[in-house]
């Protein structure tokens, strides 16, 4: 996606990847709407931990276990079209999510002048690092209600949000945050494609190396440009060689998967380890979270 940037018009590259993400957060809500109410049963919560039975009490046998056998009829059937449209949500997300950063990050260096483009950057980076923070507040506040709250009323739900059955309003953040990024995705289909390169202080560069630099840069931006398609993929290898024979963006590639696999798993699993460890309520181990990262 990054080496094909400069073949693109990079802004509504943004806008239509903002899309797609809006996209994939409402479809990743649309299992709500396509199935049935909740329906929790009458198990007995365990009193060492956060958890349930898996059956139903008078499914108990003389030892207080229960057997495989009397828990079959019980097991939930599964649903495989709900599992496809939120495996479709997720590859949208994956592929919206791409063009923010390799474009917005060009798309400044190249535009923003030298003195300003690390105070854009940073503000770039501030909001990407701050973002799930924010996204962790918006899910506490979302499980605080109950998950069929636009099917059931208020005074026909008989549990309450400490109860282990209880499922929150899973949906409901990923229709703000899906509506949010559509309305942010707008701006970007009216950018240009190029911009007037930003100065310093309302003068020109002077420095001979910077204009040299640019000349190059220019010469080099005119040649991607006269080859055809099929000579731009084909010149794809040389690049990508000499990017890895290049230290110091390897360390920033390895610097950038370290990162992005702790928070990968934070996000994935500190939730639920916070729920069953210390029994605490979806909501409660959210806003943890969310205080942690924005820490």
């Amino acid at each position: 996606m990054s080496y094909f940037g400069s073949r693109v018009h990079r802004p509504r590259f943004i806008g239509c990847g903002a899309i797609l993400v809006s996209l994939a957060g409402f479809l990743m809500s649309l299992p709500h709407f396509i199935t049935g109410p909740y329906e929790y049963d009458q198990s007995v919560a365990s009193v060492f931990s956060n958890t349930t039975d898996l059956c139903q009490p008078e499914g108990m046998g003389s030892s207080g276990n229960l057997s495989d056998s009397i828990c079959a009829p019980h097991t939930a059937r599964e649903n495989h079209e709900v599992l496809l449209v939120m495996f479709i949500a997720q590859v949208l997300l994956g592929i919206g999510g791409v063009p923010i950063q390799p474009f917005g990050i060009s798309y400044i260096d190249d535009f923003a002048s030298e003195r300003n483009s690390p105070l854009y950057l940073g503000i770039l980076f501030s909001l990407t690092v701050v973002g799930p923070g924010v996204g962790f507040m918006l899910g506490s506040g979302m499980l605080r209600f109950y998950v069929d709250i636009d099917k059931v009323a208020g005074d026909e739900v008989l549990l309450t949000n400490k109860d282990p059955r209880w499922v929150g309003a899973w949906w409901l953040g990923f229709l703000v945050a899906a509506s949010l990024v559509a309305v942010s995705a707008v701006p970007y289909f009216f950018f240009p494609r190029e911009m007037p390169k930003e100065v310093t202080s309302g003068k020109e560069i002077s420095s001979k190396k910077s204009k040299d630099v640019l000349c190059q840069l220019r010469s080099r931006s005119e040649h991607v440009q006269n080859l055809s398609l099929l000579q731009f993929i084909k010149y794809f290898p040389v690049v990508l060689l000499r990017n890895l024979r290049h230290p110091v963006y390897l360390l920033v590639v390895l610097a950038q998967v370290n990162l992005s696999a702790m928070v990968a798993g934070l996000a994935t699993f500190m939730g639920k380890f916070l729920e069953r460890q210390f029994s605490l309520t979806a909501s409660f181990a959210n806003m943890i979270i969310e205080l942690k990262a924005l820490m």
